[in-house]
């Protein structure tokens, strides 16, 4: 018997965000190097810029590194789109029912099964402002919109106690460094 029923109707806007939470989770290597890689031109143009105006282009590489981080996953989002566009089917929903051992799958309006995902397959949890996701691999997950839940902190702790995961936030650079500044100021001070 399901503990919990939620409907998932997808939009354009859900799958951009369904393929950039992907690139949050698995791409982090990616997002670092790019990071770092970001700041070192920013930096060395700033610092090489008074020898000519050519050092301005490794800032505006640098810029365009940080400014452009999800234009992978905008790509990936834009062709899912197109194809979806393309069969002139509508964008899929989804029925998911979460019971104590598996999360199960149907398709809307048909209500049939697609497929079901022991709790042990979870490979990650994240959220934002609207979803909760549960990946099943780097390449598949599913969305569980906020609005569908009654009670999102109930919810949220059945499905990290039954995973043994816990839920990751998508968090800007500049959240974590002050989480991180805020976290070393309350820590008692060691001689």
């Amino acid at each position: 018997m399901a503990r919990y029923t939620v409907k998932m109707q997808h939009t354009e806007a859900s799958l951009r965000s369904l393929s950039r939470m992907q690139y949050d989770v698995f791409c982090k290597r990616n997002r670092t190097v790019r990071t770092v890689l970001a700041a070192i031109c920013i930096v060395a143009g700033m610092y090489l810029a008074p020898r000519g105006w050519g050092y301005y282009m490794l800032v505006a590489y640098g810029c365009y590194l940080i400014t452009s981080t999800y234009a992978s996953a905008d790509r990936t989002a834009r062709k899912t789109v197109e194809a979806i566009n393309e069969s002139k089917l509508g964008f899929p929903a989804s029925r998911y029912e979460f019971e104590d051992g598996k999360m199960r799958v149907f398709s809307l309006p048909d209500n049939e099964e697609l497929s079901e995902l022991k709790y042990s397959q979870v490979r990650e949890l994240s959220s934002d402002l609207k979803y909760f996701y549960i990946f099943r691999s780097e390449h598949g997950g599913y969305m569980i919109p906020y609005s569908e839940l009654s009670d999102r902190g109930e919810f949220r702790s059945f499905i990290e106690r039954k995973t043994g995961k816990s839920f990751r936030k998508r968090r800007a650079p500049v959240a974590v460094l002050a989480d991180m500044i805020k976290k070393r100021n309350d820590e008692p001070y060691h001689l």
